[in-house]
């Protein structure tokens, strides 16, 4: 392989000469001579290479037959001498026609603009001429439309008798390749108007029609022996040309696709929708109407597409610049950065931030779509200047030139070359004679002097963007500016991307800034701006933030990528998720703008890029060298100009072999480039080298080795290595990576021949799926996976996986609240478990019936089934690598036995059992595991009253569930959260995260619990002060706690309804009281010990002051006491005292006296009864009616029972 510069020698011919000096004296001398022959070229003038006529070297065009005597590189917008075949700045080739390259060609995906247009009628208006004649009338015709496609950097591949085809982003690819392409429609449809005037009345009616469309093709080189022809194979080509049959003669039609990417540039105007064969929907269709050229886009003006966020260093650099030139120590900045990176937009920001000081802007912009003219970039600066509008007769743009410069005087003597620059030069002008160098001299002096001139008057700002596409004669005139700034009040800002020459670099006041994409906190600021602040848009925000790695237009695009797939609606700042966000593809925009920059690498470099890209973000050498077959020292030298090119960098301190892709986008649209065939290939080949080098530390590599498997179609390894990959996933919850590995593995398997190993294998792995799936609240998918394997695992007759499966199966019903369902496929889990004795999966069926005893209110089986499970998992051997199922079983066993003990009141119980799932999730590290386990920790605490030691767990397992998405698990703490925040009076905080427990239940479509969730809802509204929703919330809860069984949720539900009545003014009489006893009554069935308590503490209160109103409290102040639910025993002391009460502790309960006299506080009294046998029971009264001594015996005998049952009494 030879070197780009060896073979553009070749190509050259036989009149290709090298100076020998060059050979032997290296870079140095070899630039010596470039410059020398430069000189040499300058002083011989152009030659045109139509009709041979000599020209001075600044000429554009023949001023004899009117040929170009340039071309514009479309890779670089470099102006190259006409008839050259490669760019003399970027290498690269400046028709297609001009590569030599002698190995075969590979095809390459590309994002590019398709044109066909043709001549409409050409048969009919033909017809009867002679072919010389009719050979001379279309000729013209096709010469225009080629000459518009070349004019705009296309490439014409194909001539289809009458018409063209065209490639607008290929073989090179450009950022603006619909904006090219629709100009040269334009120009081509004008062209051939004007050339139809001035033909013969009957040939008047010669007329073009021309179809567009943009999109991924195929671009392949046919090759001859010393000739290319690029084709595109694809729909984007056929939607293209079917676009040009429906358009009339003399107008362009374009795509949608193309309509989207020349949005603000081209004027488009709608014509409905087209019928096309393939498509399903109406395409709809757009007519190419004109140019919108922002012919003011100047800096600091117009309202901003996007916040301006960031780029505080950045501001700070140029504000010091700009002070230096206000105090006339004139200054040089070039802002250098990705396309994309927001130069330009910076440039507006401190353009608008020093108006306040009325500088004089200069500006130039010129667009890059056209081949440069010489001085394109100075013209452009002058017509703003002049305020020059765009087109304008000559006349009128001398007038306004010489109006201007008659107001300076310092311009009189310049005004010639001003004309010429702005090109209103009369034709017979003798600065037209003058020789090259003269007039050069002219034109830059006057330039020059327009921006000394007005920095007389006032300070000056001079903005040129895209220095990386200036034409050479505005780069010369340029530097001549950077010679003259020193002394001046002028600050120069350029904006350029990386690798381009600066021109002024060695100037003692250049400043060169870097301009690099956001850092994280400031593209959040960003993304919020553009996506708004809904809670569900965290995830996207974090994922784009990730993908983009803070580049903003790489963010603005890919959120209009992402509402035109449906995943977002609304609008700026105001944007809702629509649907769960899938991987969107790479917009064309962005796709575009990187893979120009990969187009201009020499093809060895590109195919070396090409190859680490299929490694991946991160590679290595000798890797990269084995994959891409290069030996190490030549990728060395590769992968150092692509250093330079900034499309990789060196990982840590020196040089040494770990590289990285500057940018994820940079890789992925090298990636992209490549045909499916090659990188299989290439990604077969990575497996070959990692299984060689991978030696004991195989686990590192399963990753990586599943990944390049997969994609290289070695699908035996694929489904190994993919299944090992998502349990090492699940088992760190990363569960949507998991669910990617297992669903690929499935498929993976798919493709092997069918047999009794591949079925089990594809059994085994929809099990694996259940955990992950069922974390991210996935019900619907884990049903279907289910199923599947309970189909296959009859078909083999295994009645082991067949268990497994049922275990799964009754977890799914019972979260859909079907506890009958559930419980069925449980025990039917657990009689072919214990018939292959298989313990764990004993276990897990054992585990699966508590949960659905749980639900149902049996709490006494429930608990132990979980003690049961509990033990069956500690008895289990550890695993030699980390397992989910008991990472999360344990600990999630544990808290949920201390759920159980919680309902049932034993407390003691319940925290032992609390801090063992705590301990036990921390050792096992699952994030799943540890949400469960803190949110049902901080549940005992909430239970027993105290609300202030639930809030930090619970804050923590809501944190943990957004985190690593554990949508199944997240109700549960949003809803405790919600009620400890109530509890504790924040109720304005507390109501939306009830309410979203009850709709992200509805949403993932689990139904178990939600009626507890709802009845949280109802006690939130209740503590917020609004009983008549939380009545009517709180029916709903009964009314869903009934259908499903839940027993105890609807004890619970009874009790609130007593709350809510016993608040409620407007509440029927008695309601209160017969809600507490229906909750009495079924919490007493339950063994519910705190409800129970809780509805005598209810009936207590609302009871009528007596003996029964004072026994339902003792009974309440008993248990409370009995179960340390100090927060509920202090209002059972308060509603004592309120009946004016007394109480007094038996002897034998010393314990119990003082922690009533803790709890009690004043307004009650608490005394312990010190009397000893008969002393016990009072004298009966000798005084008095019978009835009343009567009744003073009935009162010494309840306190008597009162004593003897509670350990306490209650005294008048």
């Amino acid at each position: 392989m030879g070197s780009a510069a060896g073979r553009h020698r070749v190509a050259a011919g036989p009149r290709a000469r090298e100076d020998p000096r060059a050979e032997r004296g290296g870079e140095a001398a070899r630039a010596a001579w470039a410059a020398d022959a430069s000189a040499r070229r300058g002083r011989r003038g152009m030659t045109c290479p139509a009709c041979h006529a000599r020209h001075e070297a600044e000429a554009a065009y023949c001023d004899r037959c009117g040929a170009p005597l340039t071309v514009g590189c479309p890779a670089c917008g470099t102006t190259n001498r006409a008839g050259a075949r490669f760019c003399r700045q970027c290498g690269l080739p400046l028709d297609p026609s001009a590569s030599v390259r002698t190995g075969p060609l590979e095809g390459e995906r590309k994002q590019i603009t398709v044109l066909f247009a043709d001549m409409k009628g050409s048969m009919e208006l033909l017809a009867g001429r002679d072919p010389e004649e009719a050979r001379a009338m279309l000729d013209p015709v096709l010469e225009h439309m080629i000459d518009a496609v070349r004019h705009h950097g296309g490439t014409v591949n194909q001539v289809l008798g009458d018409g063209i085809m065209a490639l607008f982003g290929a073989p090179v690819a450009c950022e603006d390749h619909a904006v090219r392409a629709c100009l040269a429609a334009l120009r081509m449809l004008e062209a051939v108007r004007r050339y139809a005037r001035e033909l013969p009345p009957p040939a008047r009616g010669v007329a073009i029609r021309v179809g567009l469309n943009s999109g991924e093709v195929v671009v392949r080189a046919l090759r001859g022996d010393l000739h290319l022809e690029y084709t595109a194979v694809g729909d984007v080509t056929h939607l293209a040309a079917r676009m040009e049959q429906l358009a009339a003669p003399g107008t362009a039609l374009a795509t949608a696709a193309t309509a989207r990417l020349v949005e603000g540039h081209v004027i488009l105007v709608p014509r409905g929708e087209a019928s096309v064969r393939g498509i399903a929907a109406p395409v709809p269709i757009f007519e190419v109407a004109g140019v919108r050229r922002p012919a003011a886009r100047s800096v600091g003006t117009g309202r901003a597409p996007s916040p301006f966020v960031g780029r505080g260093a950045e501001l700070a650099r140029l504000a010091a610049a700009w002070a230096d030139a206000r105090g006339g120590r004139g200054r040089l900045v070039t802002l250098v950065g990705a396309p994309g990176v927001g130069k330009s937009r910076l440039l507006e920001e401190f353009v608008a931030s020093v108006r306040g000081e009325a500088p004089s802007v200069l500006q130039s912009d010129p667009p890059t779509w056209e081949a440069p003219a010489p001085y394109a970039w100075i013209a452009d600066l002058l017509r703003r200047h002049f305020e020059i509008e765009t087109p304008s007769p000559p006349e009128e743009v001398r007038a306004r030139v010489e109006g201007r410069v008659g107001q300076a005087p310092g311009l009189k003597p310049l005004l010639v070359p001003l004309l010429a620059l702005v090109g209103a030069l009369p034709e017979d002008d003798p600065l037209r004679a003058l020789a090259p160098r003269r007039r050069r001299q002219l034109l830059q002096r006057a330039f020059v002097q327009v921006v000394v001139e007005q920095s007389r008057a006032r300070p000056v700002v001079a903005v040129f963007e895209n220095l990386h596409a200036m034409d050479s004669a505005s780069a010369a005139a340029l530097e001549e500016l950077a010679a003259r700034v020193r002394g001046e009040r002028v600050l120069v800002l350029a904006t350029a991307r990386p690798g381009t020459r600066d021109r002024w670099i060695d100037r003692h006041a250049h400043d060169r800034l870097v301009v690099g994409p956001l850092d994280g906190a400031e593209a959040e600021r960003l993304l919020r701006a553009l996506l708004g602040a809904a809670p569900e848009l965290e995830a996207v925000r974090h994922a784009l933030v990730a993908r983009t790695e803070g580049h903003p237009f790489f963010l603005e695009e890919c959120v209009r990528a992402l509402e035109e797939a449906g995943v977002l609606v609304g609008g700026r700042g105001a944007y809702r998720l629509a649907r769960r966000p899938e991987l969107v593809q790479l917009p064309p925009t962005v796709q575009a703008t990187v893979a120009a920059r990969i187009d201009r690498l020499a093809p060895d470099d590109k195919h070396l890029l090409q190859a680490a890209a299929v490694i991946g973000r991160d590679f290595r050498v000798p890797l990269l060298s084995a994959v891409a077959g290069l030996p190490t020292d030549p990728a060395r030298r590769s992968l150092a100009r692509l250093v330079s090119a900034e499309l990789v960098e060196v990982r840590g301190p020196g040089p040494g072999d770990d590289y990285r892709f500057s940018h994820a986008l940079v890789q992925e649209v090298a990636y992209a480039s490549l045909l499916h065939e090659r990188r299989r290939a290439l990604h077969a080949r990575v497996v070959e080298h990692l299984e060689a080098a991978r030696g004991a530390s195989e686990g590192e590599f399963v990753e990586r080795l599943a990944h390049h498997a997969w994609h290289g179609g070695l699908w035996a390894k694929a489904a190994a290595y993919l299944r090992r990959a998502g349990a090492r996933a699940t088992a760190r919850a990363a569960n949507a990576e998991a669910v990617v590995y297992l669903e690929r593995a499935l498929e993976a398997l798919s493709h092997l021949p069918a047999s009794s190993v591949t079925l089990a294998e594809s059994v085994d792995i929809r099990l694996d799926l259940r955990p992950p799936l069922l974390q991210l609240g996935r019900l619907e998918e884990v049903l279907g996976r289910s199923l599947e394997a309970e189909r296959l695992a009859t078909a083999l007759g295994d009645g082991r996986r067949l268990a497994a499966v049922y275990s799964y199966l009754a977890n799914y019903h019972y979260l859909r609240g079907e506890p009958e369902v559930a419980l069925g496929y449980a025990e039917r889990c657990l009689t072919l478990a214990e018939r292959a004795g298989d313990t764990a999966l004993v276990a897990l069926a054992t585990r699966y019936m508590a949960h659905i005893h749980h639900a149902l209110g049996d709490y006494a089986r429930a608990a132990e089934r979980f003690a049961t499970g509990l033990s069956a998992l500690a008895a289990e051997p550890a695993p030699a690598e980390p397992e989910a199922h008991l990472a999360v079983g344990y600990p999630a066993a544990a808290a949920w036995l201390a759920f159980t003990w919680t309902e049932l009141g034993d407390f003691a119980a319940a925290h032992r059992f609390a801090r063992e799932a705590e301990h036990a999730a921390s050792v096992s590290r699952h994030p799943y595991g540890g949400a469960i386990a803190a949110t049902l920790g901080a549940l005992v605490w909430l239970r027993q009253g105290d609300a202030a030691a639930a809030l930090e767990p619970l804050e923590r397992s809501l944190a943990a569930c957004r985190e690593h998405g554990l949508a199944l698990w997240e109700p549960v703490p949003t809803s405790l959260l919600g009620l400890t925040l109530a509890l504790l009076g924040r109720t304005e905080d507390a109501l939306p995260l009830l309410e979203a427990a009850v709709g992200l239940s509805e949403r993932l479509g689990v139904r178990a619990y939600v009626a507890l969730w709802t009845l949280h809802v109802a006690q939130g509204q209740l503590l917020g002060g609004t009983p008549a929703r939380a009545a009517q919330t709180a029916q709903r809860a009964l009314d869903l706690a009934i259908a499903h069984r839940e027993r105890g949720h609807e004890a619970w539900a009874h009790w609130l309804q007593g709350e809510i009545a016993q608040h409620d003014a407007h509440a029927p009489t008695g309601a209160a009281e017969r809600a507490y006893e229906r909750a009495l009554r079924l919490a007493e069935a339950l063994g519910m010990r705190p409800l129970v308590a809780r509805a005598h503490l209810g009936l207590g209160r609302v009871l009528p002051r007596g003996s029964a109103a004072a026994d339902h409290l003792v009974q309440a102040l008993a248990m409370f006491s009995e179960m340390e639910m100090d927060w509920w025993a202090r209002p059972t002391c308060q509603a004592l005292a309120a009946l004016g009460r007394l109480v007094v502790v038996a002897r034998e309960r010393p314990a119990l006296y003082r922690y009533l006299t803790e709890v009690a506080g004043q307004g009650l009294t608490v005394i312990l009864d010190r009397r000893m046998g008969d002393r016990r029971r009072s004298p009966t009264p000798r005084a008095g009616s019978r009835e009343r001594r009567r009744a003073e015996r009935r009162r010494q005998d309840q306190i008597a029972r009162q004593l003897a049952t509670h350990g306490l009494a209650v005294v008048a």
